[in-house]
C-alpha cells in the first residue's frame, strides 16, 4: 500500500512519500490519492482538521468548536453516547 504523507508544514511541490517531503493541501493529496493509498497526518487531528475546512469551505464557528467537535451532534447540538 502505497502513503502519502501530508503535514501542514508540507509542500504541494513535493512527492508526498514520506515524512521528509509532505504535501499540504487537499488538492494535492487527491491527485497522488490513486489506487491503494493510506493518507498519513503527520500532526494528526490538526491537519485533519485543516483539510475538513479546506474541504468544506468552514472554520470554527463563534462558540470557538472545531468541524470535529461539531460534525458529530445530531439536528438538536446532541452528542452521540460514547461507544457509538
Amino acid at each position: 500500500m502505497k502513503q502519502i504523507f501530508v503535514s501542514n508544514y508540507g509542500d504541494d511541490n513535493n512527492h508526498g512519500l514520506g515524512r521528509s517531503a509532505p504535501v499540504k493541501s487537499r488538492k494535492r493529496l487527491y491527485e497522488l490519492c490513486r489506487g491503494d493509498t493510506e493518507m498519513v497526518l503527520i500532526e494528526g487531528s490538526a491537519i485533519f482538521e485543516r483539510l475538513m475546512t479546506e474541504a468544506l469551505g468552514t472554520g470554527p464557528d463563534a462558540t470557538g468548536e472545531t468541524w470535529a467537535q461539531t460534525s458529530s451532534q445530531d439536528t438538536e447540538g446532541n452528542m452521540p453516547p460514547r461507544g457509538r
